[in-house]
């Protein structure tokens, strides 16, 4: 007989004592309780609670043999149980679980289903090929295709969250859109090593990054940027940099100079101009560093800071030292160290007068010497 989909009341459903989740048989009222003890568990009817059962995921039920009127649920054992403790917080064991329980059920933000949509089945051979399609995998594409890190980065950006890869999604979108790798190399990327060398300040300071409206902008020259992508990502692809090369600071550090020189790319990499590096503006010019002033959060800040550069205050700063020290005055309280945030100050001004005038060519005339 083919499957048939059908409301059954809550107090109709009997969980799986052989449920591959428990490592032993156990009675309905242990299930409950052993279920209760799992904090992931307790997430899963805190959110049943708060938007009800996934329609996306069906239970799949049998016919309890000799017990007329029951149902055996064959897939979905923890949702259902979720929901018979939120109906019944007594069965949870412990005091302090039948606590939250009860907390769960009382703060509910939607009526607790007394009947719940399932899928009937004859028997238990029907039910075993479709939870091994459930929980067997992908096998060969019959199974679950999970997300990936960059599938789950492009969802993020569709519902406006930004996580912790989204940098480095970033970064390989404009690289393909630019077409400086083609979409092997990209998808050979292991996202979380590029996340982090994109997430380390001091390996934006190297190139010149920032992130601005959260979105990833570089003042390095196109050509130069380019290059520097390419080498990256072919050597992460490739496997010829390995973890350790960039797992701390230091290491990131030094790997992205090392990078730079293996490049040819000098002091004098940087242009007037930020590109910004999200797929919706690749390689968009962004105007002057003079001009970037319409990049800033219009957020209006209070007079009243701890610090001499207010933390929300976003520039770009191409020059690595400047922008170090530029990052420092920004967390440095300035009541607690007022000399050490003097000298930073006046290094942070000598410093970016030097480069000015050197990538300028420009000649500095002392006070007493003659014009």
């Amino acid at each position: 007989m083919p499957s048939r989909n059908v409301d059954l009341p809550v107090v109709r459903l009997e969980l799986d004592p052989e449920n591959p989740r428990l490592d032993r048989t156990l009675s309905q009222s242990e299930i409950l309780v052993h279920f209760a003890e799992d904090p992931k568990f307790r997430k899963l009817a805190a959110d049943i609670a708060s938007s009800g059962l996934n329609p996306l995921e069906s239970r799949l039920v049998v016919p309890v043999k000799g017990k007329s009127l029951l149902y055996r649920v064959m897939e979905g054992n923890r949702r259902v149980a979720a929901v018979k403790l939120l109906f019944e917080p007594e069965l949870a064991g412990q005091e302090r679980y039948v606590t939250i329980f009860k907390r769960l059920s009382a703060e509910s933000k939607i009526p607790l289903p007394s009947t719940i949509p399932c899928v009937l089945l004859d028997n238990d051979e029907e039910a075993f090929h479709w939870m091994r399609v459930r929980h067997g995998g992908e096998q060969g594409g019959t199974g679950i295709q999970p997300w990936g890190p960059q599938e789950v980065e492009r969802f993020n950006r569709r519902i406006g969250k930004r996580g912790q890869n989204s940098l480095a999604h970033a970064l390989l979108e404009y690289a393909k859109t630019k077409k400086i790798v083609d979409e092997t190399v990209a998808a050979a990327v292991p996202i979380t090593s590029l996340t982090r060398l994109v997430n380390d300040k001091t390996v934006r300071a190297e190139l010149g990054m920032r992130v601005d409206d959260e979105a990833l902008a570089t003042q390095l020259k196109v050509g130069n940027l380019n290059r520097v992508i390419k080498n990256v990502l072919t050597a992460l692809a490739s496997g010829a940099t390995k973890v350790d090369q960039i797992y701390s600071q230091e290491s990131r550090t030094k790997y992205i100079r090392q990078v730079l020189r293996d490049e040819g790319i000098s002091e004098d990499r940087f242009g007037r101009s930020s590109i910004r590096l999200d797929a919706g503006a690749a390689a968009a010019s962004l105007g002057s560093i003079s001009s970037n002033r319409t990049l800033q959060r219009t957020k209006r800040r209070s007079i009243d800071r701890k610090t001499l550069v207010p933390r929300d205050f976003q520039l770009a700063i191409p020059h690595p030292r400047a922008n170090a020290i530029y990052h420092e005055l920004k967390a440095l309280p300035v009541n607690d160290f007022t000399n050490a945030a003097a000298v930073l100050t006046r290094v942070f001004l000598e410093v970016s007068v030097e480069h000015l005038l050197n990538r300028e060519k420009l000649k500095f005339h002392a006070f007493n010497d003659s014009p």
